[in-house]
């Protein structure tokens, strides 16, 4: 007989396995999601549109020709994924290498960042939910 008494609890059997990959030098307190080709992101500064790299509630990283660390510009990001998601703000720009622009979020209302949160989180479920589904 089963501890559960008479009921066979058949999903306790089921074995379900996920590939994370974690970056054990990565410090970083938000989780990050790199962008697929197909995800359809662009970030505005200054009227000029970039392309998004990758992105996590406590900052972005696009690609770009001029950026200078501490400078601080407005941006606004938008997100066609499931639904419209727009946000803007003030970003910190902490570094500049081979193209790619990196900065920090400053001053984001809360619900904003739980908001950017909620996306890196469904992206990653639709990530990993797409993996499985290649291999059944």
């Amino acid at each position: 007989m089963q501890p559960t008494g008479e009921w066979n609890l058949f999903w306790r059997n089921r074995v379900t396995k996920y590939n994370f990959q974690f970056n054990r030098k990565d410090k970083r307190l938000n989780y990050r999601y790199y962008l697929k080709k197909e995800d359809k992101f662009s970030v505005s500064i200054n009227s000029r549109f970039f392309q998004v790299d990758n992105l996590s509630a406590g900052g972005i990283a696009f690609y770009g020709d001029y950026c200078r660390e501490k400078d601080v510009y407005f941006f606004n990001i938008k997100v066609f994924y499931d639904v419209n998601f727009n946000i803007s703000g003030k970003l910190e720009i902490v570094s500049f290498a081979d193209g790619i622009c990196r900065g920090k979020f400053l001053d984001l209302h809360e619900s904003d960042y739980e908001r950017l949160h909620k996306l890196v989180f469904k992206m990653q479920l639709r990530n990993i939910r797409d993996k499985r589904n290649c291999l059944l």
